[in-house]
């Protein structure tokens, strides 16, 4: 009897770290780094200015985009990693950054809300390329596809546009009022929309050509403003990180 409960009591213990790995049971972290394919992902360190705090990646193009905080003020600057120098970041037209995503062709997608209501930008090195009124529309997010085509999403809707600012279709989300959450990640020319609801976890759900929904999976990290990143590696979907390492979703087998 007594080794029949030392196996049910190393059962359990199996079963909870199974649990815990990908958000199963709510924390802060996962603890089941991408492991299946050792040695295929490399990281390199590119140190920020120290000046800089609470800083958030925006987008990369030539320089990098970010979000951050100086003597306890808030602004955009651009920074370029092989000098290491950085600039506050000019907005275009008058007006303040709502998101940014970088384009396939090396230009930048802002979006800038102003007086006269808010815009989408195309531009390159402050050159204003393209210009589309949002007539009343507000992305808290807007990202690019391999192709070009531009998402933009605020809580509860996305619309698409094309890699020339017209607007292709919209998408609103069910159940609006449940939604706390939503961002996007580009694997190639797929979309998938990360969806957190209140009092509940988050899942992918992916993005269709047509502006619907296609097929869901749970999220790995359940912390919140987790980032999603786009997958890199032919093999996986979608991509998350923390502090402890890289989460990848493998189509038909899960995260690892």
């Amino acid at each position: 009897m007594h080794g029949e409960k030392i196996l049910w009591i190393a059962a359990c213990v199996i079963v909870l770290c199974g649990l815990f790995a990908c958000g199963a049971i709510e924390q802060n972290k996962a603890a089941a780094p991408l492991a299946q394919d050792m040695g295929q992902v490399r990281t390199a360190l590119t140190p920020l200015p120290e000046e800089l705090e609470s800083v958030t990646l925006l987008a990369h193009t030539s320089s990098i985009m970010l979000s951050a905080s100086r003597d306890g003020t808030k602004a955009i600057y651009e920074f370029n990693p092989s000098s290491g120098a950085y600039r506050h970041m000019e907005s275009p037209v008058e007006g303040t950054i709502t998101a940014m995503a970088a384009s396939p062709d090396g230009s930048l997608w802002t979006a800038i809300q102003g007086e006269g209501g808010v815009v989408l930008l195309k531009s390159n090195q402050g050159n204003v390329l393209l210009r589309q009124d949002l007539e009343g529309f507000i992305p808290e997010t807007i990202l690019c596809d391999s192709i070009g085509h531009v998402f933009a999403a605020s809580k509860n809707t996305v619309r698409r546009y094309s890699p020339e600012g017209l607007l292709q279709g919209t998408l609103t989300l069910p159940d609006q009022n449940e939604i706390a959450e939503l961002q996007m990640a580009a694997r190639q020319d797929r979309i998938f929309l990360r969806i957190r609801r209140t009092g509940e976890g988050s899942t992918y759900t992916e993005l269709l050509s047509d502006m619907s929904l296609g097929d869901s999976f749970d999220a790995c990290l359940t912390s919140w403003n987790v980032n999603p990143i786009g997958s890199f590696l032919k093999d996986y979907l979608v991509m998350e990180a923390d502090s402890m390492g890289l989460y990848a979703y493998r189509e038909g087998s899960g995260w690892e």
